[in-house]
């Protein structure tokens, strides 16, 4: 019978090594503006994004090898979502389809946000060539989008874009 049992000193080593690991694998990354990835992207936004709380937790959630692809991303979700937010607004007020923003292109595109980026950007030039606001409205207030959680100015960090097109502002 005591041939099965697995003596306390293993026990508590395995014990050990996957805490260890727990706790490496839920460290903070440290992302910086410096970062080659971040070159070609608006430094103000980029600062934005890695003092921001849920944007610090979103990267240091992902896994170590696509963290800078995370990070790269949300810089230009938030350039996006802010160009689209100020196009909407303009384009129900004045009733005349805006342009889309342009997607912003860093130098050293990261995978694989790169991809889901021109996959995504294609679906918002599709949205505003229906010529109808509602669609992109609805792109930046369904759940999961960018409006959602992304402030809708640095000045105002908990009124979110979501938040700012539903109260009509």
């Amino acid at each position: 019978m005591l041939k099965n049992r697995v003596p306390v000193g293993t026990a508590f080593a395995v014990s050990v090594s996957i805490l260890a690991l727990t706790a490496c694998s839920s460290s903070e990354v440290k992302v910086d503006a410096a970062q080659p990835y971040f070159e070609g992207l608006e430094a103000a936004y980029v600062q934005e994004v890695l003092d921001n709380p849920v944007s610090r937790q979103k990267i240091n959630e992902e896994p170590e090898d696509t963290r800078a692809s995370m990070a790269q991303g949300i810089v230009r979700n938030f350039i996006v979502c802010r160009g689209v937010w100020d196009d909407y607004s303009k384009w129900i007020t004045t009733g005349v389809r805006p342009d889309l923003v342009a997607l912003p292109e860093p130098k050293n595109p990261e995978e694989p946000s790169a991809t889901q980026w021109k996959t995504d950007y294609a679906y918002l030039e599709s949205q505003y060539a229906s010529g109808e606001p509602d669609q992109v409205r609805d792109w930046l207030t369904q759940p999961g989008s960018c409006g959602a959680w992304i402030p809708v100015s640095p000045d105002k960090p908990d009124v979110t874009i979501s938040d700012a097109v539903r109260a009509g502002s």
